[in-house]
């Protein structure tokens, strides 16, 4: 188990865990939340996604010591069809992570679900982000509440995007929990 004090381990536990993966194609979900998992340990991990497991179904790293590094292994992971659900809350994600992370997202039409939330994309990262589901026909869920993203730009370029996304059936924007939040649910 993964601890403050011992954070150097956690790479080699993600590693482990990582090398699990390589050989188990069974499991469907992954939930490692706090783990303390850092840069070599997430890479582990999603090169074990994108090389050889293909049963992952569902990937839950949020509030990691991972950094940039680890995010072009997710791209890959993210490229390697097989993840439907990816959670990445908390993670310390920036702008400029966000083409990174998704830039397979255009041809990708597996993932499903996307929780950036408390991360700090902000206005560029959302534009970002507009840009790709431009081309995405697969995301149906996106959360990118409490991120900074402001009305003007960000919510902007958002909506935009979503004029010729038509998959994306819940985008959940804003802070916190009951106030300045936006729900935008479209039913068939």
């Amino acid at each position: 188990m993964c601890t403050r004090e011992s954070s150097r381990s956690c790479a080699g536990e993600g590693a482990a865990l990582g090398e699990g993966l390589r050989y188990n194609n069974t499991l469907r979900v992954v939930r490692l939340a706090r783990c303390r998992i850092n840069d070599e340990g997430a890479e582990a991990l999603a090169m074990a996604l994108v090389e050889e497991n293909t049963s992952v179904q569902e990937l839950d790293m949020s509030s990691n010591g991972f950094g940039s590094d680890a995010m072009q292994a997710f791209a890959w992971a993210i490229d390697g069809k097989n993840l439907v659900s990816l959670t990445l809350r908390s993670c310390d994600l920036r702008h400029d992570d966000v083409p990174v992370l998704l830039g397979a997202l255009p041809a990708n039409s597996t993932l499903r679900e996307l929780d950036l939330r408390f991360n700090k994309i902000g206005d560029k990262g959302a534009s970002h982000l507009a840009d790709l589901l431009r081309e995405n026909d697969g995301l149906t869920h996106i959360d990118l509440r409490n991120n900074k993203i402001g009305h003007e730009i960000g919510y902007t370029a958002l909506a935009l995007a979503l004029t010729e996304n038509t998959s994306v059936l819940a985008l959940e924007l804003g802070v916190g929990v009951r106030h300045n939040h936006v729900d935008l649910q479209r039913r068939c």
